[in-house]
């Protein structure tokens, strides 16, 4: 951007012998019009900065102000080589281009649009410009303001930008073949101006940091500075803590216990192990895996913890153990070792002696013999409380008891589920579960023990009656159906019982016959006596009946007697 004021000697509105501009008055306006005012602007602006020459440009010439007392303006141009042409508002006047007529300014602003054409010889062109903003008051000294601009326009080949940087040669890239060579590119080492300020290496985002080594020693202190080179007097290393002792260095050799940091590294000198206990707390300064408060694995031959003792001796007991060479015969155990009192009986072995009175097998039970409970104190399995192992012949728990395991007071070999108590012979069984209580074998679901299974598991319908049974001799007529056929009063399975039948051997012969045989049954029963149907006064159709009958007073009696045949029949179904 590029600020001007233009000259004036108009106002809008107002005669005046300059308010159509004029010429040579880019320098300022102050001959006419006073001092430059600060609330005046002007600028110039080309479309390219860059113009092939004899190619034309348009320029753009902005006029504004901040003081609302100037309501218009005007302008002068001037290019010290090329050609300025005139555009909408503004004329040609000696080379010069000038407003035609003092244009309004709108919300404080203006602007003007001219065309300049380049020279055929290349090099930088200044085109420069005046603008002047008037209150309009006829007095062209009082109130107005105007201020100046310039704008440097390149004549020459188009601008390019063949590395892609995003910065052309026209905008100042020194190196339009690297991508990282531009204007306010990060500078670094590598002898290059990367940020085309005719400086190499200056500032380097990559510069290493160098320490001024004030004793020779290749070794610096804390200051320096960064550069790409080293800079005098300083190294690459820091870190020296005395860097007035030579002997002093992050690279000397430790002296240890001498008090003297000659390495650098800040770490006590009296802990050369580096566990973070000093001498003479750390009773082995070489080996960082001892210290005080260490955690000590026995029987090593290390005391790792500091502590003085005996490595040998895990509980303390004074003993080492007899594992390593000693005579403590647990090592596990601070009560246990030679000499310790030994309780009779307790089952332990406290003195070493490998024997405990009362207790030989030594299975914490004292014997019978000596007021205990092992029933068999040579034996270290055996005592109460001990795991039975069934039926092997040895009572390992010391209870009386090897054979009966469901302790039901039947042994194994007698018993047929020695896991369930309530199984055994002479149990009392409950019939049809599936479970033999009593242990004699038989089908739990055939209580009566004829051979064949209740109902709903077979067809013995009376399984209380041996007698009953699908296939068993029938007795007819007495009132138990010993078959299990669902039939007692018909023999001859015609479908008419014998009360009714008058002949229930023969089934061809039943309701309305006489009987060619003696009235009576082969079982001596008297069938009932069926009643007739009442006749008129003097008939003798009221009169007991037995058996069957065809006579024509009977005609009623056969037809109640085959109503009930029906009837039964149907429910027989």
């Amino acid at each position: 951007m590029v600020r001007a004021l233009a000259l004036w000697a108009g106002l809008v509105g107002a005669a005046h012998a300059s308010s159509d501009g004029i010429a040579n008055r880019s320098s300022g306006c102050a001959s006419c019009h006073g001092a430059a005012d600060s609330t005046v602007d002007v600028t110039l602006e080309a479309a390219s900065g860059v113009v092939a020459p004899g190619a034309a440009v348009s320029v753009t010439v902005t006029l504004s102000s901040t003081d609302p007392t100037h309501v218009a303006g005007g302008f002068t141009v001037e290019a010290a080589a090329g050609a300025l042409a005139a555009g909408s508002g503004s004329r040609t006047l000696a080379g010069d281009v000038v407003q035609t007529a003092p244009r309004a300014l709108s919300g404080g602003t203006t602007s003007w649009t001219l065309t300049w054409t380049a020279p055929s010889t290349p090099g930088r062109v200044r085109l420069s410009v005046a603008g002047n903003a008037v209150n309009g008051n006829g007095r062209a000294d009082a109130g107005d303001g105007w201020s100046t601009a310039t704008l440097d326009l390149d004549v020459g080949p188009a601008c390019v930008d063949a590395d892609g940087d995003g910065v052309t040669d026209c905008a100042g890239d020194c190196d339009d073949g690297a991508a990282d060579v531009f204007p306010g590119a990060p500078e670094r080492c590598n002898d290059r101006d990367d940020d085309c300020d005719r400086a190499v290496d200056e500032d380097a985002i990559d510069a290493p940091r160098w320490f001024v080594d004030g004793d020779g020693d290749g070794f610096g202190g804390d200051a320096g500075a960064r550069a790409c080179e080293a800079p005098a007097g300083q190294v690459a290393v820091g870190g020296d803590c005395a860097d007035g002792d030579g002997a002093r260095n992050p690279g000397a050799v430790e002296v240890w216990y001498d008090g003297v940091d000659q390495d650098c590294d800040g770490a006590s000198d009296f802990d050369q192990d580096g566990d973070g206990f000093d001498i003479p707390e750390d009773c082995d300064d070489l080996d960082p895996t001892v210290y005080p408060g260490a955690l000590d694995a026995f029987y090593d031959g290390v005391d790792a913890d500091c502590r003085g003792d005996d490595d040998f001796d895990a509980d303390g007991d004074g003993f080492a153990s007899a594992s390593f060479g000693g005579t403590d015969c647990d090592d596990s155990d601070d009560e246990v070792y030679p000499g310790a009192e030994d309780p009779p009986g307790d089952g332990r072995v406290t003195d070493c002696l490998l024997a405990d009175p009362g207790d030989a097998d030594l299975d914490g039970v004292p014997s019978i013999a000596a007021g205990g409970t092992d029933c068999d104190d040579n034996n270290a399995q055996r005592y109460p409380g001990a795991v039975e192992i069934w039926y092997d012949g040895i009572d390992q728990d010391c209870d009386g008891n090897d054979d009966d395991q469901d302790f039901d007071g039947v042994p194994v070999r007698l018993d047929c589920d020695d896991l369930d108590p309530t199984v055994f012979p002479g149990a009392v069984e409950t019939w049809y579960d599936g479970v033999d209580q009593d242990c004699d074998g038989a089908d739990d679901f055939d209580q009566d023990g004829d051979g064949e299974r209740a109902l709903p598991w077979d067809d013995d319908c009376d399984d209380l009656d041996p007698t009953v049974f699908p296939g068993a001799v029938e007795i007819w007529y007495d009132g138990v159906d010993q078959d299990c056929d669902g039939n007692d009063d018909d023999q001859d399975r015609d479908g008419v019982p014998r009360a009714f039948d008058c002949d229930d051997l023969d089934p061809t012969r039943s309701v309305g016959c006489e009987p060619d045989e003696p009235d009576e049954p082969p079982n001596p029963e008297v069938p009932p006596e069926v009643p007739g149907p009442s006749g008129p006064p003097g008939d003798d159709a009221d009169a007991p009946r037995r058996g069957c009958t065809t006579a024509p007073g009977g005609a009623w009696g056969s037809l109640a007697l085959l109503g009930l045949l029906t009837l039964r029949r149907r429910r027989a179904r």
